[in-house]
């Protein structure tokens, strides 16, 4: 063979080996999930393999003795393959990767799905709970960073810890005036233990306070929470928090799993959720996230500008639920929610407390008309329903208090004060503060006259 034909040889194996990974890469803008923000973790190892090839056969051609250098390859191969098939089979037998190369636990919150956690139990009616008396911190990003493609290095110091039921109670008791039930909104982790809404309630009424809120949780899984945890404390108010952004929908999922239970309640993580390669690749596509210059499409797309802004961190607000028209299935969903209610109202009257909804309305619905949507949002196509006043025909037909919270955050946001963290959406520091305020001040929780704000 010719130094020009090896030399060609040599060029066209090198090729192969490179072409794919510009073929199979997003150079366009990073991309969550995926390797270097370019390559899904599949493809990504695929080019690897691609590339180990390729590198062999180089080597072979250069240095001659194909025999000898394909065994040397065999070799490595097997090797590795055993390495990795040694690793495997320990996953296979219960060894869990995600808590030996997953992310680490705070940064799941952001990042995984509740019922997907591992960090979490299985639980049959509930679905999942959380570990009791765990506590974990550190520094996470706003849950809509990832999602949309948020340009953006801030991030927020988290400190959870879980009581004996897996609640965010920084001080527990076993005798509670009041008793809140809801969902992230209500367990906020992105809130310091000493800023939750159930700290700022307790001080404002002298009352103890019980936070059973739960992240993913829906109307389904907080009627067992009532059921479980709000009837022995000797509680005068329930406060039932219903989130519009996800409500609805948590009550087809729930209806889902109630279905086909298998879906949820594995007893333990699946082989490929244990495996050591797939939790080595989510690793590797977290910790190569790179940090973006500039928001995504997507993130672009659901921004508006917050001129009323109090601190220069909230001038750029992101958005992810649109509140749009309610659909068929939503009606049958809140005709769904009104039984749950009503089961909830008895259960509380029954453990000798009054029953209070409270509506909780989504980011855009608060901000809606206050801050500058810039052309071509997605938020100019946007537009808010009437959950809110039928949610009240529900509460006035249950018998029950109501409080439909977006006045009282709009009035807020109007002065320059978001409730609201800018690229999460949930409810910031100053939210939870005045959320707690709005219960009190309206003698929601701690008075005897209901209020109906329709």
């Amino acid at each position: 063979m010719t130094s020009l034909q090896r030399f060609l040889i040599a060029l066209g194996i090198a090729v192969a080996a490179v072409v794919p990974w510009f073929l199979t890469g997003n150079f366009d803008a990073p991309v969550s999930n995926s390797i270097f923000g370019r390559w899904a973790p599949d493809i990504f190892a695929t080019n690897v393999a691609v590339g180990f090839v390729g590198a062999f056969a180089l080597r072979a051609l250069w240095l001659g003795e194909g025999r000898r250098r394909g065994f040397e390859a065999f070799l490595f191969v097997a090797s590795t393959g055993l390495v990795i098939g040694t690793l495997e089979i320990a996953a296979a037998l219960g060894l869990d990767y995600q808590d030996v190369v997953g992310l680490p636990e705070h940064k799941r919150l952001t990042r995984i799905k509740p019922w997907n956690n591992p960090s979490n139990l299985r639980d049959q009616t509930l679905i999942f709970r959380h570990r009791p008396n765990v506590a974990y911190a550190g520094e996470v990003q706003g849950d809509l960073v990832a999602l949309y493609g948020i340009a953006t290095d801030r991030s927020y110091s988290i400190d959870v810890r879980y009581d004996a039921n897996g609640h965010r109670n920084p001080e527990p008791s076993e005798a509670s005036g009041i008793v809140l039930i809801g969902d992230s909104f209500i367990e906020a982790d992105l809130t310091p233990p000493d800023q939750l809404q159930s700290v700022h309630l307790r001080r404002r009424t002298g009352k103890s306070v019980l936070n059973l809120g739960v992240a993913g949780y829906g109307p389904h899984q907080e009627l067992e929470l009532l059921r479980r945890h709000a009837t022995d404390v000797g509680a005068e108010h329930i406060v039932w928090f219903f989130f519009e952004g996800n409500d609805l929908l948590d009550v087809d999922r729930y209806q889902f799993y109630e279905r086909f239970p298998e879906s949820y309640m594995n007893p333990e993580a699946t082989f490929s959720e244990r495996s050591f390669v797939n939790n080595l690749m989510a690793a590797l596509s977290f910790w190569t996230e790179p940090r973006r210059k500039v928001d995504a499409q997507a993130a672009r797309e659901r921004r508006c500008a917050y001129p009323q802004s109090q601190t220069s961190e909230n001038r750029d607000l992101y958005f992810a639920y649109s509140g749009a028209e309610l659909r068929s299935a939503d009606f049958e969903h809140l005709a769904e929610v009104e039984k749950i209610l009503a089961t909830a109202r008895t259960v509380a009257r029954d453990a000798g407390a009054e029953f209070h909804l409270v509506f909780v309305p989504t980011k855009f619905r608060v901000f809606d008309g206050i801050c500058e949507v810039p052309e071509g949002s997605l938020l100019l196509s946007w537009k808010t329903n009437d959950l809110p006043a039928r949610l009240g025909r529900l509460a006035e037909r249950l018998g029950v208090p109501y409080l439909d919270l977006t006045p009282g955050l709009r009035a807020a946001a109007r002065t320059g004060e978001s409730a609201y963290f800018p690229d999460d959406g949930h409810w910031n520091e100053s939210g939870q503060r005045l959320v707690a305020e709005l219960l009190a001040s309206l003698k929601m929780c701690c008075g005897t006259r209901a209020h109906h704000d329709r």
